[in-house]
């Protein structure tokens, strides 16, 4: 089987714009897999390089990395800090099945005690040396049968129109690639010597390394097919949207401390205990398309909302192969045990769940891998662990004078900086998960709210190591 998928692109050569494309099934499986991955999964991807280079997508690089850089001793586990920069999709099998698959993460293995038929528990774990509670390291491997035949989210025989911002429309006049070739064909002999137009019709066959390009130009331009086929056109900066209040009921509160420049009403950074790192480092095993659907499809990601828009109207019995399909794209879940208690309270998304059996009649009981059902994050009752996160997201252990390094690192006089304690709900976490994915400064316009009257009413002081320092 040929690792490419065919393209057909109706492109305007005096612009260097796409109208539009038009795919078959197989492309459109992958487009649609984009919506399954978790945050942190595209945050490695669009650090790789390919024909466009490495790009940023908001804060979400730099927010991985920091996790990727936290020292072990503040998680549970290793296997936590794995889950959170290797998280895995919920939709994983499907996305397998596919012709191509650009998610790197590994296969999920399924491991059981070595000494499971004498144990008599039945445990199951999905990472390798978690303790069974007969007392045994679980590291014999067993292999996965699924009952499941997966062949993608879309049914054969159908092809797509798909304009240049990622509107998919289905054209059910036309079963087969070819077919809509000769469509096209079509159209341009209509439009030849119009004067207006100088459109050229391109056969592409497209590569893993060419959908990785999609992803990128998808997450970042309002016109993703154009940025894609012409590489050398340049992406300009994202726009950022403040986020207006989505009303899910949540009474979490998260407690931190924001540090804010005057002169230009931005933050410098945030500081606050395991809870505050627990809520940004949960963000990472989110799926995309769940995000767009908190959002209310307004993420402002590039064109992932209309992509995810289209696939509402699509009739699940007759473009889907099956109707479970479909919700997997509307509604993609966290995968099973990748969801922090913190997270799940903020952000009201599903957690997969499955059934394994050792047979007909014994079924399996899934090992949870944190060592702590409420988080990824060791808690300390007594003395939290603090830790101080920037504007564009980098979380790090806090220190007695990290804050005082950072202000002296970016040349900012002390008389020009103020703090404020506050407390982040769900308009404050919508907020910054919004903004995560469109800017580098993600505190400052996902908590913009807060940033008003810079006085004592309000709540802004001097800080103590400034006061001491000056």
């Amino acid at each position: 089987m040929s690792d490419e998928v065919p393209l057909i692109l109706m492109v305007e050569k005096k612009t260097h714009s796409v109208i539009c494309a038009g795919a078959n099934k197989e492309f459109l499986d992958v487009l649609y897999s984009f919506l399954t991955m978790p945050l942190g999964t595209i945050a490695r991807l669009v650090q790789q390089d390919s024909l466009r280079g490495p790009v940023q997508v908001g804060s979400l690089n730099t927010l991985y990395e920091s996790v990727v850089n936290l020292n072990k001793e503040y998680l549970c586990s290793d296997t936590c800090k794995e889950m959170l920069v290797r998280p895995r999709n919920s939709a994983e099998h499907h996305c397998r099945s596919l012709k191509l698959n650009i998610d790197d993460t590994d296969p999920t293995s399924y491991f059981i005690c070595p000494n499971f038929h004498e144990c008599g528990i039945n445990m199951l774990s999905t990472f390798k040396n978690q303790r069974c509670e007969c007392g045994n390291i679980m590291d014999h491997i067993l292999p996965f049968q699924s009952q499941e035949a997966y062949q993608g989210f879309l049914r054969d025989g159908t092809t797509f129109i798909i304009t240049d911002n990622l509107h998919l429309v289905p054209n059910i006049m036309y079963e087969d690639i070819q077919s809509l070739r000769s469509f096209f064909d079509s159209f341009l002999k209509r439009n030849e010597g119009d004067g207006v137009l100088s459109l050229e019709i391109i056969d592409m066959n497209v590569n893993k390394r060419q959908i990785l390009d999609l992803l990128k130009c998808s997450l970042l331009s309002k016109t993703a097919l154009s940025h894609f086929f012409f590489v050398n056109k340049p992406i300009l900066e994202g726009l950022s949207y403040p986020v207006s209040f989505v009303g899910y009921p949540c009474t979490l509160q998260i407690k931190v401390k924001i540090v804010v420049r005057k002169s230009n009403r931005k933050i410098l950074y945030a500081e606050g205990a395991e809870d505050f790192a627990e809520f940004l480092s949960g963000i990472l095993t989110l799926p995309l398309g769940g995000v767009v659907r908190l959002l209310r499809a307004y993420s402002s990601i590039g064109c992932v909302d209309n992509l995810y828009n289209s696939i509402d109207g699509l009739i699940e019995e007759k473009f889907f192969v099956s109707k479970e399909d479909k919700c997997r794209l509307l509604y993609p879940n966290v995968a099973q045990h990748f969801q922090s208690n913190i997270c799940k309270q903020m952000f009201p998304i599903c957690e997969h769940t499955s059934t394994f059996y050792c047979d007909e009649n014994h079924k399996m009981k899934l090992v949870d891998p944190k060592s702590s059902s409420e988080g990824f994050f060791k808690v300390h009752a007594n003395l939290p662990a603090m830790f101080i996160v920037t504007d564009d997201l980098v979380v790090a252990p806090a220190s007695l004078m990290s804050g005082y390094a950072l202000v002296k690192r970016l040349k900012i006089s002390l008389r020009d900086v103020i703090e404020k304690n506050v407390t982040i709900g769900i308009k404050e976490g919508f907020g910054i998960l919004k903004a995560s994915l469109t800017s580098r400064s993600a505190l400052t316009n996902g908590l913009w709210h807060l940033l008003a009257n810079f006085n004592e009413e309000n709540g802004f002081v001097i800080p103590v190591w400034c006061k001491l320092n000056m």
